[in-house]
């Protein structure tokens, strides 16, 4: 955005010496004038309205925007919508989409409070090749979601998750419960291993990610 003039407005940030300093810009997408912090208004392309429209959110006056919920609906839009969004190859750019059922954050809000919201929590796809919706979502810890993830560590050389070449040359199949590793078997191929871990996960009625088998 374009800086027009400084504003004889400052802060300090709770206990911290840092103090933020306010400027008036012009965003030449919808041509206003907007009132915001310098430096972050300095960095960015337009302003907040334009950005939320840019990734299919309603604007309303919820006057929520900088609460935690209102951030994690935010980076929802953005991964699935924003091609420009660091995440969004492994979601918008997949087919992972936003339901209507979530058009605004309203919507979004009654759900995450009938659903045991909390703050900390992550929002998580209990089918991760599914989308946003509320069928399909739940609340839960980092751990959880972690381990629900269908995109693989890049470092990852086999194509499965949990399984791992060995010296041998044979495909060794891991799993980790309760922070800790278990060993499920040795196979001459990834599949076989991939095949036992899915087994695994489904003998023992575990929340893990099961392997895509072709």
């Amino acid at each position: 955005m374009k800086l027009i003039k400084d504003l004889d407005m400052r802060f300090l940030s709770g206990h911290s010496v840092r103090r933020h300093r306010f400027a008036t810009f012009f965003c030449e997408e919808c041509k206003t004038e907007v009132d915001t912090e310098k430096q972050s208004g300095k960095r960015a392309l337009s302003c907040k309205k334009c950005r939320d429209i840019g990734i299919g959110l309603k604007i309303s006056t919820h006057g929520k925007s900088n609460t935690d919920l209102y951030k994690v609906y935010v980076s929802m839009n953005q991964r699935c919508n924003n091609i420009k969004a660091k995440a969004y190859k492994h979601y918008g750019l997949k087919g992972v989409s936003v339901s209507s059922e979530f058009d605004t954050f309203e919507k979004f809000e009654n759900w995450s409070i009938e659903n045991d919201y909390s703050k900390g929590l992550s929002i998580d796809r209990i089918n991760p090749n599914g989308n946003y919706e509320p069928a399909n979502c739940r609340w839960t810890n980092k751990t959880v979601q972690a381990r629900n993830t269908r995109v693989l560590r890049e470092d990852n050389k086999t194509g499965f998750r949990c399984v791992n070449l060995e010296n041998s040359g044979n495909y060794s199949a891991r799993i980790t419960i309760s922070g800790k590793s278990l060993h499920i078997g040795t196979y001459k191929t990834a599949k076989l291993a991939a095949i036992a871990y899915n087994y695994y996960v489904e003998n023992n009625n575990l929340e893990h990610t099961k392997n895509v088998i072709i």
